[in-house]
Order: structure tokens, then sequence, then C-alpha cells
């Protein structure tokens, strides 16, 4: 029998064989034990195969990230409701909307190209999705470490060596994202959990997509890039720190926008908002396999391109080399006035101006 037969009769038995969610689980390190306080969303890390074993996770993470708020109209009236809002300016909400990009960006998962020569589609599928998983993962953690006043809604947590976890939460709308090892294979488990007061959840499944772990020696998570984009090499893959710098074109201030479109390479990758420097950070050394071709083009939102003499957002279409930025820097048009600046390697620098009165009424 081939891996891939073998992995789709896998998957078709799990996907009838769903355990039943334990009422309680013990924290990290903690013997299991009936109601443990202070803890409202709990799980277990595990996978139970046909033959009825359950086995836990030997290595893996509990992304726990907020997506959306809960709204009470008063202890008299004890009613509530999830307001279930999309968005991009949370973690969950961040996160949810990548990995539905990724995937809807993939034609192969599309179904608008056919599945690489040789290639078993259970496995390919399950790769794919992976990655992807992975990816909207990376960005979130970075969403969280450059927004410090909303890294609370961010938490990774170890299960212990049960596959047991839990954490305490307020009440909201969650995305409960889970990447682990277990029994030489690599899987995934999604969840999206709405979190009520004074009421505890018990989180199990099986995994949403696994594959067999490519190295079965290693205790870590390690993936192939999937076909059709580019590989970078080990040692080759450095962390590289870019700044998009907004600059107002008639008096050389810094100025600040909300909700800045970046696209590297192809993608739309990114909705940021500058800092009080009129400034983004990208951290491009981390994502070399969306950076295809490695371009960068930057939209503002709610300002005045100054690259452009119309007010639209032709800056999609206004590439700038990545080796570029980072080896002497780039500066971008300026037709709103004379203010020019220097290159300076790894910036790209913009300008910008505030729109006036009726520019924003005709928007």
């Amino acid at each position: 029998m081939t891996l891939g037969l073998l992995c789709r009769n896998l998957l078709v038995a799990l996907l009838f064989v769903w355990s039943p969610a334990t009422q309680w689980v013990s924290v990290a390190g903690a013997e299991p034990k009936q109601g443990a306080a202070n803890y409202n969303l709990r799980g277990r890390v595990v996978i139970k195969f046909p033959d009825g074993r359950v086995v836990p996770a030997t290595s893996a993470k509990v992304y726990i990230f907020y997506a959306s708020g809960f709204v009470s109209e008063g202890y008299w009236n004890r009613y509530w409701h999830f307001t279930h809002e999309p968005t991009w300016h949370t973690a969950g909400g961040l996160f949810s909307f990548r990995s539905w990009q990724l995937v809807l960006n993939d034609e192969v998962l599309q179904g608008k190209e056919k599945m690489p020569r040789n290639a078993d589609p259970t496995l390919e599928i399950a790769e794919r999705s992976l990655r992807y998983t992975d990816l909207a993962i990376a960005e979130t953690i970075d969403w969280s470490a450059e927004h410090p006043k909303d890294d609370w809604q961010v938490l990774v947590i170890t299960p212990d060596e049960q596959g047991s976890w839990a954490a305490n939460v307020k009440p909201g709308s969650y995305e409960v994202v889970i990447r682990g090892v277990v029994s030489k294979l690599d899987a995934g488990w999604t969840f999206s959990w709405d979190v009520a007061p004074d009421k505890t959840y018990s989180l199990e499944k099986q995994p949403s997509y696994f594959q067999p772990l490519k190295d079965l020696k290693g205790a870590s998570l390690t993936h192939e890039q999937p076909k059709g984009v580019s590989s970078v090499k080990a040692g080759e893959q450095q962390a590289t720190k870019i700044v998009v710098r907004f600059i107002d074109g008639t008096n050389g201030k810094p100025i600040s926008d909300k909700a800045v479109n970046i696209w590297l390479g192809i993608e739309k990758v990114f909705w940021r908002d500058t800092d009080s420097k009129g400034q983004i950070t990208l951290d491009i050394g981390r994502r070399p396999h969306v950076a295809q071709p490695p371009e960068l083009a930057v939209a503002p939102d709610l300002v005045f391109d100054c690259r452009s003499t119309r007010d639209d957002m032709s800056g999609e279409t206004l590439k700038y080399s990545l080796n570029e930025i980072v080896s002497k820097g780039v500066v971008g048009d300026n037709l709103c006035g004379t203010v020019t600046a220097p290159p300076t390697p790894n910036a790209l620098i913009l300008f910008m101006r505030p729109r006036t009165s009726k520019e924003k009424r005709d928007l």
C-alpha cells in the first residue's frame, strides 16, 4: 500500500471516529482534575486511530487568537451576544482573512490548475493547507509584536505530555489553531469558538489536515514548499527588516495613515497602520516565499498619494525592487510639492499629504 493511500485511508477513518470532547483537562504539567479554577478554555491535542489508540502530540503549540467581541446588555437583562465582526484589526480576524486569502490565491486548491504530476491529491491538499496555516500564524504573531497594546489578543501554549492545555480568556470569539506532531504525522487543528461568561469549554477533535512528517527522526515541524512557490536554501533566509516611511509632500513632516495596503510579490499580504513617526516596519526575511517576484507595492488608504495627480489606488501598480530597497533605499516621486529625501538602505520613502475636504467628500 502506498504512503498516500495509507494516509487517505487513515483520513477517511479519522473523519468517522470523532472522540467526544473531554469535560475537564489539566494545565501543562499538572495532574488532570475536575473543574480546575480560573481556566475557561481547555483541550487536548490527540489523534484517535481506527484501532482505538488515542495518541497525544509529542510536539505541539496552541495558538489562541482573539477575533471579535462579546456584548452584554446588563445584569438584569442577561441578554448577550457575540458580535462576530469581520475585521483584520484583531489577531483572529487577521488570521482568518490571511488563511482564506492564501487558499483563495492557490489555483491548485481552487481547481483552476491541475495537481503537480505524480502528486497524491490528499497529501498535496494537506501540505498546502498546513503551509498556509503556518504562514497565517507567522503573520499574526508579527502583527501582535508590532501592536504591543493588543498583544493580549494572542496566547501561545505548549501542551503537557498528555496533550492537555488550558487557558483563561475574556468573553469573546476566538480562532484556536494547533500545530503539532502526533505519531510521525505533521497535523493541524482549527476551531472557531465563542466563549461566554461563566462557562468552561473543552476542545478536542481529529486534525483538520495532516501529512507524514518529512523528518521522521525530528520532533520539529518541517515542510517542503508547495510546487510553484520558490524555495530558499538554508542559510539564505535571514531576517531582513525594511521600513516604509510616509512623509508629507508639502511640508516634510511624518504623516500617518490607517490600514495601508501592502503587496509582496503578487499577493496583497498586509493592512497595516503607520506609527507615530509615519513608518511601517516589515520583516521580509521571514516571508521570502511570499515575495515572488521580489517586489513591494504600497498604497495608502486615508491620505493622498503624491506619486500621482489623481486620488486613486494606483500605488498598487508601482512596484519597487526589494533588493534595491535593502541595498541602497528607494524614494518615490513627489508631485505634491518640492520636499525631497535622500535614499536610505532598508527604507522605502513615499510622499503623501492629507486630503482636502472636497477630496474626502468625493471618495
